[in-house]
């Protein structure tokens, strides 16, 4: 008789996906990283607590600009080009996505998640990831949890960056972001509308 697949036996015995990394090592490679990351608790629909993760985008760029030259250099230039053209500000993208960290074929992967990356309009034409910067994360059990659901992540993440896109200082010169564009059209719809919700229109005001 053959072995039971391994995917029926995750599901008989409830058992979390394994993890490549352990937290101690995950912890000594991303130390420095670590320090970007911002902790808002958010009570939910039985009043217990979430813990929604957000990212210091300008602590964030500030750590990758200082460990890598080139990378500085061509965001300054593509910036300070976009500002010139449009004094007023530069332009960015939201990007709102699923993740499935571990194996994505495990149907009972428990750290399937929402994540939102933020790109600069300017540098959305070099065409790499490294121009795309995680904006915050939150798990699909625990946006489940909330009342209003992905777009009081949605709203709450965006908030979290209003100081960010008010503007980014590089060697003096300030640069807001003036205009948001917002791409995955499934997870947006889902993110910014839901039916008698309070969180119908979450895009802040800049």
């Amino acid at each position: 008789m053959e072995d039971e697949p391994i995917l029926l036996t995750r599901l008989k015995n409830s058992s979390p996906p394994v993890n490549s990394h352990s937290r101690l090592e995950n912890d000594k490679r991303y130390a420095k990283l670590k320090t970007c990351l911002r902790c808002e608790t958010v009570e939910t629909e039985d009043g217990s607590a979430v813990e929604l993760f957000t990212t210091d985008l300008e602590k964030y760029l500030e750590i990758l600009m200082t460990h890598n030259a080139a990378f500085q250099t061509c965001l300054k230039c593509a910036l300070q080009k976009d500002l010139q053209q449009n004094p007023e500000g530069v332009s960015g993208v939201v990007y709102l996505d699923e993740c499935a960290p571990g194996n994505i074929l495990a149907p009972d992967n428990r750290r399937k998640s929402y994540l939102m990356y933020f790109c600069y309009g300017a540098c959305a034409q070099f065409r790499s990831l490294h121009y795309w910067w995680p904006i915050g994360l939150l798990r699909h059990t625990e946006v489940d949890r909330l009342e209003g659901g992905l777009p009081e992540v949605f709203t709450k993440m965006l908030r979290s960056q209003l100081d960010f896109f008010t503007g980014l200082v590089l060697d003096g010169t300030m640069i807001p972001v003036s205009k948001l564009f917002f791409c995955r059209r499934s997870c947006l719809k889902n993110g910014v509308w839901i039916k008698r919700c309070q969180w119908t229109a979450p895009l802040p005001t800049l």
